[in-house]
């Protein structure tokens, strides 16, 4: 998808426009209560997990995990009352402060994935600099390497913007470049890098791992983006999770969420490629 900017503001009015039309969240017949969570595409293959696992321990709960809407998205839906739950891949803005309590719940490395017909297995700072300007277009085999971007203002992008000031100048350039694919979502990203050879994107662990998707992971600057070198401070890139409960959450709503920090829950997220916050860094 061929996109300059993402259309965050255009995909919540539509959600909240389709939440008008979908049935309650309390349905009388069997009484089934349905928690919605949504927000950044990240943290939502994950979230699948502790949903089917919460509902699987609680029968009268379900949890909808949504597609994609973003960190600002879901802030946005679960502010208009769209939804109970919302996760961001980034801490709130000055302006979104008050939308509830912020629960910081995970990390996972943040990494660079190719298609799985690539060759290469690290890239160096020297070589996405060189690869973002534009000034390389092709892998070590010569095989044509195809850039797959996140919208400009996404965390994502600002996460590798920050590994340099080289990297910053170089993803600048390579917005500023025609004719670049740019994946608006989470969901979008892995598709692409799977289905065109050649392509190299950004992606976390845990999407990778609890999909069990079979894209190439490459280290950076000679290290695998494991969660042991992640733990132990060795790989140095990583997206951070927070779950944002707010104050007129139900009952059921606050349980799941305390569901996502329990000992039950820690145990999913660390086996779906995350690590989980322990409640002194709360």
């Amino acid at each position: 998808m061929l996109l300059t900017r993402p259309h965050t503001p255009l995909l919540v009015a539509l959600f909240l426009l389709l939440s008008l039309a979908a049935p309650p969240l309390i349905s009388s017949a069997n009484a089934v209560t349905v928690i919605r969570i949504g927000g950044t595409g990240s943290a939502l293959p994950s979230l699948h997990l502790l949903a089917e696992a919460f509902s699987a321990a609680h029968p009268d709960v379900t949890v909808q995990v949504l597609p994609s809407l973003g960190s600002s998205g879901g802030l946005a839906a679960m502010q208009k009352g769209a939804i109970d739950l919302a996760v961001t891949g980034r801490p709130l803005k000055k302006c979104e402060a008050r939308a509830g309590t912020v629960i910081e719940y995970a990390r996972s490395p943040f990494l660079f994935a190719a298609h799985p017909s690539v060759n290469d297995a690290d890239l160096t700072i020297a070589d996405l600099e060189l690869i973002y300007s534009g000034k390389r277009n092709q892998w070590s085999d010569d095989s044509p390497l195809r850039l797959v971007l996140r919208p400009f203002n996404d965390i994502d992008t600002a996460i590798i913007m920050g590994i340099s000031r080289g990297m910053a100048d170089s993803v600048e350039k390579a917005y500023s470049r025609p004719g670049m694919t740019i994946a608006t979502t989470n969901e979008e990203t892995i598709s692409t890098l799977a289905a065109t050879p050649g392509a190299l994107g950004t992606v976390t662990l845990t999407e990778l791992v609890a999909l069990r998707h079979p894209l190439k992971v490459l280290s950076f600057d000679g290290i695998k983006p494991t969660l042991r070198h992640l733990a132990e401070g060795a790989y140095p890139l990583e997206k951070r999770f927070y779950l944002v409960v707010p104050d007129r959450a139900s009952s059921s709503a606050k349980m799941f969420a305390r569901f996502v920090t329990s000992a039950k829950g820690r145990s999913i997220l660390r086996s779906s490629g995350n690590i989980p916050v322990p409640e002194k860094e709360r």
